[in-house]
């Protein structure tokens, strides 16, 4: 299957739906207190040694404006999933933006 947006920003394939459905599901079990079951663990890989950490996802930055809780400032977007720079749209993980002049076109138009 082509990419629904073959030669624009499309940062997760359309078989990630799956897993992120996968990880709703899962998320909601442990929200409502149940643990992983001994089934869920059986497959699992073992993580020896492991430490909490933090990497680095795809992301917009820029001035934000009217966003609902937010306002008018300086943000850095929740991780990007989907975008089409030349629509001027942006699916992030929270929500949908449009897109206004980017900053590389600000300063050409300087």
């Amino acid at each position: 299957m082509k990419p629904p947006y073959e030669g624009r920003m499309f940062m997760h394939a359309l078989d990630e739906i799956c897993t992120l459905e996968t990880l709703l599901a899962d998320l909601k079990r442990i929200a409502a207190g149940e643990a992983p079951t001994p089934a869920d663990l059986a497959d699992a890989p073992l993580l020896v040694g492991w430490n909490m950490s933090i990497r680095s996802a795809p992301c917009l930055t820029g001035t934000v404006v009217d966003h609902p809780l937010l306002g008018t400032r300086e943000i850095t977007t929740s991780q990007v999933w989907a975008g089409d720079y030349s629509a001027r749209w942006a699916r992030t993980f929270s929500r949908w933006y449009a897109l206004g002049a980017s900053s590389k076109e600000l300063e050409d138009a300087q």
